[in-house]
């Protein structure tokens, strides 16, 4: 549903179009690429809240990862109410819906009125560019180093423990609610994987929900391959 128009505060409806309109994405990181450049121009940012994989082995899972992708704004949630809830949202309703056709990735459907102002600094300079990593001098004739190059690490450990400090939650909505605000300080993105609901009738489904589920990184499974093939040697 659109915003009332008094409700909006912020429309990027405009720049979403530059950047999405009319375009398909022949992978996943191409597309995750220009959302990058969106959220960085407009000062919004989005949480993958729903999503469908291609299957393992495909190729489909190896460039386009998913077939069906929902992203919300990250101020979707409720305000903060309770004392565990360190950041909270505005109910914004802005979202944008990622499928396919054609393998390609293609936006189907969006709200990109948000009811806040940007809610992440906006960039004022070029990143300096990173350092490439230190080798070891006997590997150097083993490892393909422009690949290494290429290459971005991030521990997010410490960002963690900061917003994990309690791993017992009462609820699966505390839980996700630690992990909208992990990814927005982050800017790393999970999904839930290897679910399994509460059966109907267990007294905690409608509070717990999962008896069991699995948050990776949207990159799982991806990597870069750093061997250089090597002829056989006579």
């Amino acid at each position: 549903m659109t915003n009332k128009a008094s409700d909006v505060v912020l429309d990027c409806g405009n720049e979403f179009l530059a950047h999405f309109g009319g375009k398909a994405f022949s992978s996943f990181d191409v597309f995750n690429k220009v959302l990058q450049v969106f959220e960085q121009t407009t000062g919004t940012r989005y949480l993958m809240k729903r999503s469908c994989l291609f299957n393992e082995g495909s190729l489909g899972r190896e460039f386009l990862v998913y077939r069906y992708m929902h992203f919300m704004c990250v101020r979707h949630p409720n305000p903060a109410r309770m004392r565990w809830q360190r950041v909270g949202g505005t109910k914004c309703p802005a979202y944008f819906s990622v499928g396919t056709k054609r393998h390609k990735l293609i936006v189907r459907h969006y709200d990109m009125q948000h009811n806040h102002g940007a809610c992440m600094a906006l960039p004022t300079e070029d990143t300096p560019p990173l350092e490439p990593p230190m080798v070891d001098e006997n590997l150097k004739d083993v490892l393909d180093l422009s690949a290494m190059n290429q290459m971005t690490v991030k521990d997010c450990t410490e960002e963690f423990l900061k917003i994990f400090q309690s791993t017992s939650f009462d609820t699966f909505n505390e839980l996700q609610a630690k992990m909208d605000e992990f990814q927005m300080v982050t800017g790393n993105r999970y999904v839930k994987t290897n679910t399994r609901r509460l059966p109907p009738d267990s007294p905690n489904a409608e509070t717990l929900v999962y008896s069991h589920l699995v948050y990776i990184c949207y990159r799982y499974g991806t990597n870069v391959t750093l061997y250089k093939s090597r002829k056989p040697q006579r």
